[in-house]
């Protein structure tokens, strides 16, 4: 009786239990679908899903989309899942985009690079005046690679939140404005940029989340305009110092593209660029010009200071204007501080040294690694630890960026009418100055520098020397340049190359001095030998990763904007790594000598033919008149012989 009674009160729980969750389950049906819902639909198979849509008016098939070796991905259609006329049911909403990789490219699926541009913000005429990048998480693929499924990524509810308040205003339509998605092929370090270009505008409910009867869930696409372009990078640098002095140059960045002349015609000027960027600074960037000296360094790469302490028998000493600064790490650099702590300042240490680059057989300091050589060296860093975006590792940057600068994400919109500055105090010596050590510096400031530039044939007229100085680019980006620009020009669509100054940001880069360990000194402090090798420089400067346009805003002669998205794919943009300028440069001691030689010898002759000065003197003087005396004698003859036939 006892085992019934248990049984009937258990069923009894149970039935009380199921009521409960039938009760929540009916009047929170959220709740249920965050746990479940959800989670089985971002895990359905892309096909299931495409099987059983319309697409472009027709019903979906395989059969309809076939590969193509040569071929893109393309967009199949973007689902608004479970948009809600209630707000208690908006819990299983989401975005949801298909694709057609038409060329069977081989992605990595999940990484963080993968995203998707969208629009985020509208005018008083209900069009698109703001983009922004949205993160796309991997759903499902087709077992041969074709077909995609992703998720829009919208963790902060910002895409939701402006589809409601449109939808409140414009009878329930909600507008989806894609432009892009960025996928990362497998083996890239940047993600490629396929265009979409796409209006989706959905209206009424899906059954169970509104009014579906009286208004139904639809959806159209319609095109929209895309501006598709490819973006590179440029530096730059004045020939001598910032104001800041110190070995610090200004650097000035800037990007350039090209844009369709049909958006200028119809919109008219280009006003303005959307873009972002993901800053950092990077460590030091040791150059040495000893071989010796290289291989050992480059044998304790990476290494930390206690590591490489007892392995290394040289260290580096780093002078500023002010100081001199003993860095330490790669060996005992610590203790080579504290031997000399009555002799300089110690400010400072390098833990680990993680760029090493050597000089071959010209010297250092006249030695540039260029921006494809440092990049190259990021990007096959063997390090450990955090990634940054996923593909570089963070121990080659610092924590920090420069005063005023932002570091990690950056997204700025720069106007035509927005001016850069440069300045550059340039060491200026003659032989005089060089052998008493006198310093002489010329001012040059830079300023009222455009934003945007509309590049004409003007501007690429001249030697490299004068183009580069007009458009404020780096030499070492010339040639780049001007492949870019006269492929644009041969191109069969008119277009015109832009270049877009964004960012003036510093580049340090300082002498080294290479110094021997002999022996323990007292008190366990290491002794060294002084200096034996000035052959080195070690810089620093900031990396702008995955450099992308978003938009950019036409403006016409009435002041109407007009906003278009870019397709354009993310770059990496660094400057070459360069010696340190306002180095004064050795006296030419073969000149010096020879002059001082010819100056004696000159001052011994005088000497030696004072005497016979006069004599010769009337002699050299008795030359330079005898043509005029015997121009004269001429002339007197003449005047005798018309004087006898008179």
């Amino acid at each position: 009786m006892r085992i019934e009674l248990l049984i009937k009160k258990s069923v009894y729980i149970l039935s009380i239990i199921a009521v409960i969750l039938t009760a929540v389950l009916c009047f929170y049906p959220s709740a249920t679908a965050s746990a479940v819902v959800v989670p089985a639909f971002e895990s359905t198979a892309v096909l299931d899903d495409l099987n059983g849509m319309t697409i472009d008016g027709k019903e979906f098939d395989v059969a309809n989309y076939p590969k193509d070796p040569y071929g893109v991905v393309k967009p199949l259609t973007f689902v608004e899942y479970c948009y809600s006329q209630y707000d208690n049911k908006m819990g299983n909403y989401g975005l949801y985009i298909y694709l057609n990789n038409t060329g069977m490219i081989k992605f990595n699926d999940m990484h963080v690079l993968n995203k998707i541009s969208m629009a985020i913000e509208y005018n008083e005429d209900d069009h698109p005046c703001k983009y922004k990048k949205f993160g796309l998480k991997f759903c499902s693929k087709s077992s041969d690679g074709q077909f995609y499924k992703y998720k829009v990524i919208d963790t902060d509810n910002e895409i939701l939140r402006v589809v409601e308040n449109y939808a409140k205003g414009h009878g329930g339509q909600r507008n989806y404005y894609v432009s892009e998605v960025e996928l990362l092929k497998v083996g890239d370090y940047n993600a490629t940029a396929y265009n979409v270009g796409r209006q989706y505008v959905y209206e009424g409910f899906a059954k169970g989340y509104g009014d579906s009867d009286n208004f139904p869930l639809t959806m159209k696409s319609l095109g929209i305009k895309t501006i598709q372009t490819d973006l590179k990078y440029a530096f730059y640098r004045p020939d001598g110092e910032s104001s800041e002095g110190n070995h610090t140059q200004h650097q000035l960045n800037s990007v350039y593209f090209s844009v369709p002349d049909t958006y200028v015609e119809e919109y008219g000027l280009l006003s303005a660029v959307h873009m972002e960027w993901y800053e950092y600074l990077t460590k030091e960037i040791l150059v040495v010009g000893n071989k010796s000296i290289y291989d050992t360094f480059k044998s304790l790469l990476n290494l930390s200071k206690n590591d490489s302490m007892s392995l290394s028998k040289y260290g580096f000493t780093v002078h500023t204007d002010s100081m001199s600064t003993w860095y330490s790490g790669v060996s005992a650099y610590y203790n080579l501080g504290a031997f000399y702590s009555s002799m300089y300042d110690f400010t400072g240490e390098i833990d680990v040294l993680n760029y090493l680059f050597y000089s071959y057989d010209v010297d250092a300091k006249d030695y540039s690694v260029s921006s494809e050589d440092l990049l190259e060296y990021i990007q096959n860093f063997e390090g450990s630890g955090e990634l940054i975006n996923g593909k570089y590792y963070k121990e080659l940057f610092e924590d920090y960026v420069g005063e005023g600068r932002k570091i990690d994400h950056n997204d700025l919109t720069v106007q035509a009418d927005d001016k850069f500055s440069l300045t550059s105090y340039k060491l200026d010596q003659n032989w005089f100055q060089k052998l008493f050590g006198i310093k002489d510096y010329n001012l040059t400031v830079f300023d009222e520098i455009d934003g945007i530039v509309r590049v004409t044939s003007k501007d690429v007229t001249g030697s490299k020397s004068a183009v580069c100085s007009k458009l404020y680019i780096d030499e070492s980006n010339y040639d780049e340049f001007m492949s870019y620009y006269n492929t644009i020009q041969q191109g069969s669509e008119k277009r015109s190359v832009y270049l877009l100054r964004y960012a003036v940001t510093d580049y340090y880069s300082v002498p080294v001095t290479i110094v021997e360990r002999l022996t323990e000194g007292v008190h366990g402090l290491t002794n060294y030998l002084g200096k034996v090798d000035e052959n080195a420089y070690m810089a620093r400067q900031t990396a702008f990763l995955d450099l992308d346009l978003i938009d950019v805003t036409f403006r016409d002669k009435e002041g109407v904007e007009t906003v278009i998205p870019v397709v354009a794919s993310p770059i990496d943009g660094i400057g070459s790594v360069t010696g340190p300028v306002n180095e004064p440069k050795d006296l030419n001691w073969k000149k010096i000598v020879a002059l001082i030689l010819g100056l004696v010898l000159l001052i011994i002759l005088l000497v030696v033919f004072a005497p016979m000065l006069p004599s010769i003197v009337g002699v050299i003087f008795d030359i330079v008149l005898l043509p005029f005396k015997l121009i004269g004698a001429i002339f007197e003859a003449i005047r005798k012989n018309r004087s006898k036939r008179e």
